[in-house]
Parts: C-alpha cells; structure tokens; sequence
C-alpha cells in the first residue's frame, strides 16, 4: 500500500511538470498562397484605384468598458525600429516619419494597382499577413483581401479632415485617427475585409466566417485587433474588427490571453472625455488646407 501510495504520487508531479513545462510556441507550415480562380482575381480587380478611403461605418449605439485584466503595465515603447511601439493620440509620428523598406503583401487586395502606398507594410507585417490569410484559405478555405494599409502622414490629414468635412467632429473622431495619430502610418497595420461584405469596413465583418477566424487566429501569426469591442473608453475608437496591427507573435499571443489593448499593456489608455472627442476636431479647421476639403461637401 506504501508503494502505491508512493507511485502515485510519483505520476501525480511527473504530470505536473509536463504541463508546466508545455512550450507556448507555434509550429507553423510553410506558407502556400491559397489557389484563387482567375475569375475571382479578375472580379478583385475590376475597379480603378480611388483615391478616397471607404466611407465610415454607421455610428454605433454607446457600450460600457468591460474591466480589463490586472497587469502592472511595462514602459512605453516609442522606438520606432521595433514592431511593439504605441501610435495613439497621445504618442503620436512625425510628420516626415515614413517606415523603411515597404513592400507590398502577396495577398489578395479588391483593387488592380498594387504599388500604391494603400498596398504597402513594412516586410515583417507583410510577411506574416500573407502567412495569416493563406493559413485561412487552407484551414478554412477562406478568402480575404487587404483594404487598406500604408498611409503617410499627409494622406491621413487628407483623409480626417474629409471625414471631418462630411461627417462632423463625433463620427470622425470615433473611427478616424488625425494625421501623425495613426497606426496606418507605421506601415505595420492594415483595414482587411472579405467579398460577402463587398470589401466595406464594417462592424459586421466580426460576424462573418472570415472576421471570426481572423479574431480567434491573428494573434498565431503576430497580429492583434487593435481596437477591440467594448474597449472604446480605453482606446478612445470605436470597435474595428477589419483593423489588425502586427506586433510580432509573443505580445500579439500575451494580449490576446489576456484581453488586454495596447494601450492598457503600456498602462497609456486614452484620457480624453468623450465630450471632448464628439466636440473637439485634431487638426485646424480654420487653416486653408482644411477649407479648401470643407467647401467640397458644403
């Protein structure tokens, strides 16, 4: 009886350490690009190259912050030579701040011209993105497509102070970044959708098969959702399914454990109220540059 007793507890810590010591990382397949027929590539790009972004989607109705984990939040990473670096209103990019050696994804994109600045990463993020959509077409059989990705910092006023034009202060603010605020700047983000939702951005992706295999798997290949659903109050933006931001697979595999945003891991949540972000635009609406956008839609 003394040796079983004995055996048992020898297998009960032999199990143990096996759990405890079970490696955390992923073995991934060589990427295959996943075989689209040429009618599907034809109808990708059918249409010319616009120069304006997707409309914003619809505002939504207002949801409490759930509480985040409790994490002793790390330094702020402002070095611009690594991948985990904060981009929000607060840490914001130079104006002539531009990522060295953009490259364009091989991966499927709903526009002909690919060399455009909106095709563009950074060669990890691009590496790693063509990994993640071929791993859904074989996994899944799943198709997605890039939207949006690059922008420089004068497109991105272009772009907010459109938005600002035709939508006013609280819609803009909600989804849209002001110049030198946005991670699209960084070249290491991207606006991703897929065909059933005729490649809008919209908070309906999340319910598509293509937007849930993306939130359940992006982190496998160093991508996280960087604006998460009832994260708003903490972000200071509205829930963006289709917006993935590459921060390599260990912290992009921590944050999704842990539910944290970006912003919470570097203890950098937004401060700002919301009444000041419904009433106060990012850039000056006096300035004629800004003018010359507004009497487009006025």
């Amino acid at each position: 009886m003394k040796y079983a007793l004995f055996s048992l507890l020898l297998l009960s810590a032999f199990l143990s350490g096996c759990k405890q010591n079970k490696s955390p990382e992923l073995t991934l397949s060589p990427p295959v690009f996943p075989t689209v027929s040429e009618s599907a590539q034809e109808q990708a790009q059918d249409g010319k190259e616009s120069t304006e972004e997707p409309p914003l989607p619809t505002l939504v109705s207002e949801t409490a912050p759930v509480t985040s984990p409790s994490a002793t939040p790390v330094p702020v990473n402002t070095d611009t030579t690594t991948f985990t670096y904060l981009v929000n209103r607060e840490y914001t990019l130079s104006e002539d701040f531009v990522p060295e050696g953009l490259m364009t994804p091989d991966i499927l994109f709903p526009f002909s011209d690919t060399s455009i600045d909106k095709a563009k990463m950074v060669p990890a993020a691009a590496e790693a993105l063509a990994e993640l959509f071929d791993a859904a077409f074989e996994e899944e059989k799943l198709v997605l497509y890039g939207v949006s990705a690059y922008r420089s910092y004068s497109r991105q006023y272009t772009i907010y102070a459109t938005n600002l034009a035709r939508y006013g202060t609280k819609q803009t603010n909600q989804y849209s970044a002001a110049p030198g605020a946005s991670e699209h700047q960084t070249g290491l983000s991207i606006d991703i959708s897929c065909r059933s939702e005729g490649f809008a951005l919209e908070d309906t992706f999340a319910d598509t098969p293509e937007g849930i295999w993306v939130a359940q798997n992006a982190h496998r290949f160093g991508f996280i959702i960087r604006y998460p659903k009832d994260k708003e109050a903490i972000t200071g933006y509205s829930y963006e399914p289709w917006h993935l931001r590459y921060v390599g697979t260990v912290l992009a595999a921590m944050l999704y454990e842990t539910g944290l945003t970006l912003d919470e891991y570097y203890g950098a949540s937004c401060t700002l109220t919301k009444e000041y972000l419904d009433t106060t635009p990012f850039i000056d609406t006096t300035a004629e540059r800004y003018l010359s956008i507004y009497r487009q839609y006025h």
